[in-house]
């Protein structure tokens, strides 16, 4: 059973595969670097946000104390108008200060205001039952009177005489938070305890009241701080979302998961295809380089023994192309050598046969080589004078012998080749 071989691959697309599987490797290498340095650069920016986050819930948490505070100390002092009126015209925190009576009267307002009359019933402000007991904070509004978006602070004042109330004004708490430096890239806003806005960049967002939207995909009952990627507007942001300490609020900040990951990812992609290109000029300069050194040689060294083979022994390989590597210039001088060879073993048998074509030729008998074929290599001039039929006629048509023997003796014929043939085949 015969074996078969495949037919064997091109030298070049060998190299070509070797240089490009190269290339690749490299390529994978240097990304596999770049996604590692973009992944730990984004999770630094990640705990840069973080800390930013709690920055903003701790400078809320401070500025809506300061409020509390105020409102605090005065409900622990029976205030009446004059005290709500220092009060209030000493600090910013708060638009106004009124007390109700636990009757439900209102018994002092500052500043002083014409739909509020002194004496009217407020037992219907939604902070009254509740603020009677105990500190309540209500969720935001705007205010009727000043048209700002307001949080109720109300706190019992001493003794059961009633409660205080504090407007508290969001557009200080967002003024107070905008000459924060948190990092460039980063939007931040504070939310109540359902996501409505209490601060925005953009404004109208507060005044409208309007929802963050997705505060409820955050698990913020167990820990105070939360972190998740956001699909907002059809973009991806990673928000960080924080409690705002004694108000129930949050603090929120996102930041674009491009501007996250992609500080380092577009320079590295552009460093990457400078070097991807750099790398293929190396590369197709390289497989130029061996198949000009390394195959052409072989090519030419294959073409002249072809050559050889067709008896022309005047071809020689091109030298300058054969000098590049000491293995194909050690192969050139054996091949060379070879060929030196060659030509003298041809030409010392081309004068044997020549000899022996000159003793030959001369002979009376007819002599012939008549080769395993049957052909004939070589016939002598005699086979004319004895058969009356030239040399080229025999060896142009090998069984002329036996078309020119009578009839009655080809059988003698025959079988004396045959005894010739088997002698040969004997070992």
């Amino acid at each position: 059973m015969k074996k078969r071989f495949s037919t064997p691959q091109s030298l070049k697309k060998v190299i070509t595969k070797l240089l490009n599987s190269q290339w690749l490797s490299v390529s994978i290498v240097v990304v596999s670097i770049l996604l590692l340095a973009s992944y730990f650069s984004g999770k630094n920016q990640i705990v840069s946000q973080e800390q930013s986050t709690l920055l903003l819930a701790n400078s809320t948490g401070r500025y809506f104390e300061n409020a509390v505070n105020v409102v605090q100390a005065l409900a622990a002092t029976s205030p009446h108008q004059t005290d709500l009126e220092v009060v209030q015209q000493s600090n910013t925190v708060l638009d106004s200060l009124y007390v109700i009576k636990s009757n439900g009267k209102l018994f002092a307002i500052a500043p002083t205001n014409s739909q509020l009359k002194i004496g009217m019933d407020m037992s219907g402000h939604p902070s009254f039952q509740d603020g009677l007991r105990t500190f309540v904070l209500s969720k935001p509004f705007i205010s009727p009177r000043t048209g700002k978006p307001t949080v109720y602070i109300s706190y019992p004042i001493t003794n059961g005489g009633g409660i205080l109330i504090g407007e508290f004004n969001l557009i200080g708490l967002e003024e107070n938070l905008s000459v924060m430096e948190l990092n460039q890239g980063i939007n931040f806003y504070i939310t109540d305890s359902a996501g409505v806005f209490l601060t925005h960049p953009n404004y109208e967002m507060v005044k409208q009241q309007q929802n963050i939207g997705y505060l409820n995909l955050f698990n913020l009952e167990k820990k105070d701080l939360a972190v998740d990627m956001i699909s907002n507007n059809r973009k991806l942001f990673i928000s960080v979302i924080a409690k705002v300490p004694q108000t129930g609020w949050y603090a929120i900040t996102e930041t674009s998961v491009l501007s996250v990951y992609g500080v380092i990812v577009y320079p590295a992609i552009l460093g990457l295809a400078i070097i991807g290109l750099l790398y293929w000029i190396i590369v197709r300069r390289e497989r130029e380089v061996i198949i000009r050194q390394v195959i052409d040689p072989i090519v030419d060294l294959d073409r002249i023994a072809l050559e050889i083979s067709q008896g022309n022994f005047s071809v020689n390989p091109k030298t300058e192309k054969l000098m590049a590597f000491s293995e194909i210039a050690t192969l050139s001088e054996s091949f060379q050598f070879m060929q030196q060879e060659i030509q003298n073993h041809t030409e010392e048998l081309r004068k044997s046969e020549e000899k022996y074509r000159t003793v030959a030729d001369f002979t009376f008998d007819w002599e012939a080589w008549r080769l395993p074929d049957g052909s004939y290599r070589y016939v002598s001039p005699s086979c004319e004078r004895i058969s009356g039929h030239n040399a080229e006629e025999f060896i142009a048509d090998p069984k002329l012998l036996k078309k020119i023997i009578v009839k009655e003796d080809r059988l003698v014929f025959e079988e004396h080749f045959l005894e010739i043939y088997n002698n040969s085949q004997k070992p």
